[in-house]
Formats: structure tokens, sequence, C-alpha cells
């Protein structure tokens, strides 16, 4: 299977069918399971209830849980139609 990077540098992508469906799935995969690690830390981290907590820390954590989700709305514009389409 090729690289993403590769497959860019080469303008190959999915518009020349360069990416099959089933690559498509496993670079998907791949983007989504850390991103799902990221979202699942930052939400336990909002959950602690201590007065230690550094300035902030809330605040950060809602930060991270929110680009995560941004993150997760891209990888999903990019790939979901060709996910259903499969």
């Amino acid at each position: 299977m090729a690289r993403p990077e590769t497959l860019v540098a080469e303008g190959n992508a999915r518009a020349d069918g360069g990416i099959s469906d089933r690559d498509l799935h496993v670079y998907r995969h791949d983007l989504l399971t850390p991103l799902g690690n990221v979202r699942g830390v930052a939400r336990l981290l909002a959950h602690i209830n201590s007065p230690d907590l550094l300035p902030g820390f809330m605040q950060v954590t809602r930060d991270l849980d929110d680009a995560s989700r941004d993150v997760l709305d891209v990888i999903d514009a990019l790939t979901a139609s060709q996910e259903r389409a499969a």
C-alpha cells in the first residue's frame, strides 16, 4: 500500500484512481484510532475535579476536545462519502 505522502507527491491521489476504497478505509482507520485516543483522554481530563489544578486547565481540556471534534469533521468530510459509496 502506498503511503499518503507518496500519493500526494506524485499527484495521483483518489481523483486519479491512486487510492483504492480499501486503502481509503485503512487511512481513515489510521487517522481515527489515535484521534479517538486523544478525545478519550480529553474527556477523562475534563472530569478531574481537584483544587490543585492549574488555572485554565479545564479550558485547555475543552479546547482539546473541540479541536479533536474539528479534525473528526474534516476526516469525515474527506472520507465518509467514499466509505458510504463503497
